[in-house]
């Protein structure tokens, strides 16, 4: 007899493992990115965004990366075809678990990626190099190509982002956001789902 998991305890593991991605990212930030700055900042926290940029136009900024990153999915959909463009686990991530799972997944996913890869490793080897890392991150996606490059843009529109703002919480807002709001168009039939 098959014994399985209660339903909440996947979406537990999920979440985090995700979150572990900052335990990752720690030591690098505490070791290697605070030396830099002087006594009391924490880069991507305190100040919770860059004095030189502008509260509304970073808020309108963060509002137009989502959006961005949604066209770049639907452009690239709609381009080659959601079935060569999407991996067969984002409809099984989709199928097993509902909006609230999916909630608690991507604000994991937001924190701990934007953490990681903005953050820490942006400051670290900048914007292009921090990139990379984040689309090998995903090499999982090996099998189509495709969504690898959607993965490195997304990441560069990130990174544009935080570049910006030097606010890890408006990114790991937008990163969330967009993860949901795809998730949501996918699960409507309003972007195409690959098989």
């Amino acid at each position: 007899m098959e014994q399985t998991r209660p339903h909440w305890v996947n979406t537990l593991i999920l979440a985090g493992g995700e979150l572990a991605l900052a335990l990752v990212a720690l030591p690098f930030y505490v070791f290697l990115v605070l030396p830099k700055y002087p006594q009391g900042a924490l880069p991507g926290f305190v100040p919770v965004m860059s004095p030189d940029a502008n509260p509304v136009l970073a808020v309108l900024a963060t509002i137009a990366v989502v959006a961005v990153c949604i066209g770049i999915v639907a452009g690239m959909s709609k381009a080659f075809g959601a079935d060569k463009f999407q991996i067969d686990e984002l409809d099984v991530l989709l199928r097993e678990n509902s909006t609230l799972d999916l909630v608690i997944i991507y604000i994991a996913a937001g924190f701990a990626e934007e953490f990681l890869f903005r953050v820490t490793l942006m400051d670290l080897c900048g914007i292009v190099l921090s990139t990379i890392l984040f689309t090998a991150m995903h090499a999982a996606y090996w099998r189509k190509p495709l969504m690898l490059v959607y993965v490195f843009l997304v990441g560069l529109v990130m990174g544009l982002l935080y570049l910006y703002t030097g606010s890890l919480l408006l990114c790991a807002i937008a990163h969330a956001v967009y993860n949901l709001l795809v998730s949501l168009m996918m699960k409507a039939g309003i972007l195409p789902l690959g098989k």
